[in-house]
């Protein structure tokens, strides 16, 4: 669980407070952010409070609630990184 992160795509979502009634510890709160095209605030999550538990992405009609795997994440930005290393070396070599 400590490689996983729920986040609320606030452009996506519509304001409806689903998210934040299903989530049993508090963790997720109304933002002052109004997407384009919405007519209420955004929601985002606390990621000291939430506990992964995954009721908010089960709650979200509009798929707003996303799951980043940040392991995923993570070894893409290594990976990144690797391939500037090697540019870097073969320009200076």
């Amino acid at each position: 669980k400590n490689l996983m992160q729920y986040v609320i795509v606030k452009d996506n979502c519509i304001g409806c407070g689903l998210c934040s009634k299903k989530c049993p510890v508090g963790a997720i709160t109304k933002t002052d952010y109004v997407a384009p095209g919405k007519k209420l605030p955004a929601y985002e999550i606390n990621q000291d409070k939430c506990i992964k538990c995954g009721l908010c992405m089960a709650s979200c009609t509009l798929y707003s609630t996303a799951l980043i795997e940040q392991f995923f994440i993570h070894l893409q930005s290594l990976k990144q990184q690797s391939q500037a290393i090697l540019v870097a070396t073969h320009l200076a070599a």
